[in-house]
């Protein structure tokens, strides 16, 4: 469990990673997606809390829709 939230935090609280795509949602949220290592993450800025953080199973063109169609996205 340490590991996940170490990586979790690096991933979507720290700097955004190299080669990292990253959106900011209408709510605050900050979703961020890397192509070469499948990690997808979305944080609650608002909150300063991670919504989500994991390793994408898709093809790579799956994966990157799969981001995109999460940039729009918001939750109550």
């Amino acid at each position: 469990m340490n590991e996940y939230l170490t990586a979790a935090d690096a991933f979507v609280g720290g700097p955004l990673p190299l080669g990292c795509l990253e959106c900011l949602r209408v709510d605050g949220d900050r979703v961020r997606y890397n192509p070469a290592t499948d990690e997808f993450g979305v944080l609650d800025t608002n909150l300063n809390i991670i919504r989500t953080y994991w390793v994408l199973q898709g093809t790579k063109s799956d994966n990157m829709l799969y981001y995109q169609a999460q940039c729009p996205r918001t939750f109550p």
